[in-house]
């Protein structure tokens, strides 16, 4: 695997660092599972799962100033507040519930992984670094909150709540016509 800083571009260095969090997921994601439960009884395992959420913030911390540092990210952004969010979007616990919550299998975890990362850092609006998702469908809004809408090569496209990344949505889009527009208020 490429080092996440070999002179990638934003995408790839994200796809990388995707890759690299499915690849330690998918070796100790039963582990951390247990772990996770013992922590709560055993204070030295607690003491563990501590130092193991530590050290995957230093790691976010790395991947994100180096990209800043390169001049990859805007300057407006963030920093601090980047890092902590990927920190918590990359984390084993984060890993644990949307694998159950969802039942997703480590593609999907992946594809979500890549795509919130990307998000975090694309400029409202730009679709530059966003990965389209199935065939011609592009998520918007919350796709776990509450129904999103696009329009497809001018056909309405609803994806529901709990239609996830890696093809994990319910038989078929559903395709609807135009939402009326709002009553204007008087």
């Amino acid at each position: 695997m490429p080092s996440i800083s070999a002179g990638l571009t934003v995408a790839e260095r994200i796809a990388v660092s995707a890759a690299m969090v499915r690849q330690i997921m998918q070796r100790t994601g039963a582990l951390f599972a247990v772990a996770q439960q013992a922590a709560a009884v055993e204070t030295l395992i607690a003491g563990f799962w501590q130092q193991g959420r530590e050290q995957s913030r230093r790691v976010q911390a790395v991947v994100w100033t180096r990209m800043a540092e390169d001049g990859l990210l805007d300057p407006a952004v963030d920093l601090a507040w980047l890092i902590d969010t990927a920190s918590v979007v990359a984390a084993a616990e984060t890993y644990l519930l949307v694998t159950r919550m969802f039942g997703w299998d480590l593609d999907a975890y992946q594809e979500w992984l890549h795509r919130t990362l990307t998000r975090l850092v694309t400029p409202h609006g730009s679709r530059a670094l966003r990965p389209r998702h199935g065939p011609g469908l592009v998520p918007c809004g919350s796709m776990f909150h509450r129904p999103a809408w696009d329009r497809v090569d001018g056909t309405w496209v609803r994806l529901f709540p709990g239609e996830g990344p890696g093809g994990r949505r319910r038989p078929g889009p559903r395709i609807f016509p135009p939402a009326p527009p709002a009553a204007p208020v008087l």
